[in-house]
C-alpha cells in the first residue's frame, strides 16, 4: 500500500513463501519428493493461492535425471489435480546460466519478474522434449515446457502468477 501511495515502480509481489530441508535422504542430488510437494503446498497456502492460480513453475531444473525426475514428481502431486483451463508452463533459469548454487534463488526471482515486466515467458534452452518417464507427469499436470518464447498473458479477473522452486 505504501508503494502503491508514494507511487513508487511496482515490478512484482512476493504473495507467499515457504522452506523446509529435505530431512533425511541420499544427499543433494537425491531430494525428497514428499519434502517438496509440502514446500509447494505450504507456499501456494501461504500465498492463499492454490495450483489453479500459478501459470508458471520456475523449477529447480538442475538438469539431473534423478533430481528434476522427483522435482516433477512433487509438482505433479501438488499441480496434478488441479481442473486447469490453461497450461502450466515450467522451465528453469539453469539452462541460461548453469547452477549459481547459493544465488539460484535470486536468479529466479529475477527471472520471473522479467518475465512479468516483459509479458513473456523465456524459452528453455538445451531441451528438446522431456523423457518419456516425464511425459506423464507433464500430461497429468496439463504442463509443458516452453520450448519457444511465450505471451505471457493474464487470463480475465486473474493475474498473472508464477511459483518458484529453489536451493539458495
Amino acid at each position: 500500500r505504501d508503494a502503491v501511495k508514494n507511487g513508487d515502480n511496482i515490478l512484482a509481489c512476493i504473495r507467499g513463501s515457504a522452506f523446509n530441508h529435505d530431512g533425511k535422504s541420499n544427499g543433494i542430488v537425491a531430494p525428497s519428493t514428499g519434502a517438496q510437494e509440502k514446500v509447494i503446498r505450504s507456499a501456494l497456502r501461504n500465498a492463499k493461492l492454490s495450483p489453479n492460480d500459478i501459470d508458471y513453475i520456475e523449477a529447480h531444473g538442475t538438469g539431473t535425471k534423478l533430481g528434476d525426475t522427483i522435482e516433477l514428481a512433487a509438482l505433479s502431486r501438488v499441480y496434478g489435480k488441479a481442473k486447469r483451463n490453461t497450461e502450466l508452463l515450467i522451465g528453469s533459469v539453469e539452462t541460461n546460466l548453469g547452477h549459481a548454487e547459493g544465488a539460484a534463488g535470486i536468479c529466479k526471482v529475477i527471472k520471473v519478474v522479467l518475465a512479468l515486466q516483459h509479458k513473456t515467458i523465456p524459452q528453455h534452452l538445451n531441451c528438446s522434449n522431456p523423457s518419456s518417464d516425464d511425459q506423464q507427469k507433464f500430461t497429468e499436470m496439463n504442463a509443458k515446457i516452453p520450448f519457444k518464447n511465450e505471451v505471457w498473458t493474464s487470463q480475465p479477473n486473474k493475474n498473472r502468477r508464477a511459483g518458484i522452486s529453489a536451493n539458495g
